[in-house]
């Protein structure tokens, strides 16, 4: 006799596993769907809703402070021109010759320093300046010339620019302190720097 074989039959699979293998099919197909190149509308929702990234604030302030130095080189740029152009305005000129002004008390034999011209009204920048110098108790020509030497190392210090030293009275000296009209005229027009006697 032919002994058979014991054949088990088969136990047929519980609903409870067939409920998970369909989940976790679902669950590998949700995720590849989400990482395909396409994107998800979700995945666009976020990234509208994205905040501004610290880095484009920082930018901005950054091209902020750019233009803020481009605007103070220009500045500099500017006020270097104007520093090449040629003379000083009146107003510098008085500013500069004030810094000489104790060493000119100083000076025994000075009356006063006038400076005049028709230009000190006319020109914006003066390329040359003249003055009118008032000597006290100076009659030889070398004390003159040693004083007037002197004087001049002085201005020379203070302004950048050619000037005249002319010789002036005492009479004409308290004429142009007191703003004397028909000198005024005669000379263009003239202001005291130095009087002592003032």
């Amino acid at each position: 006799m032919v002994k058979r074989k014991a054949t088990r039959k088969k136990k047929p699979e519980s609903s409870r596993k067939k409920t998970k293998k369909g989940v976790t099919r679902q669950k590998r197909v949700e995720t590849t769907r989400s990482v395909s190149p396409s994107g998800s509308k979700a995945a666009k929702k976020k990234a509208v809703k994205k905040k501004p990234s610290k880095k484009k604030v920082a930018k901005v302030l950054t091209s902020g402070k750019k233009a803020k130095k481009r605007a103070r080189a220009r500045a500099r740029a500017r006020a270097r021109a104007r520093s090449k152009e040629p003379g000083l305005p009146l107003k510098e000129v008085r500013a500069r010759l004030g810094l000489i002004a104790p060493q000119l008390t100083e000076l025994s034999w000075l009356d006063g320093i006038y400076i005049y011209g028709e230009e000190l009204l006319k020109e914006p920048r003066l390329q040359r300046i003249n003055f009118i110098i008032v000597y006290r108790g100076l009659r030889s020509a070398s004390r003159l010339g040693a004083a007037e030497a002197e004087l001049r190392m002085l201005i020379t210090a203070v302004l950048p620019v050619e000037f005249n030293l002319s010789t002036g009275t005492s009479v004409i000296g308290r004429l142009l302190a007191e703003g004397n009209p028909a000198v005024q005229a005669h000379l263009g027009y003239s202001e005291p720097i130095f009087d002592r006697n003032n």
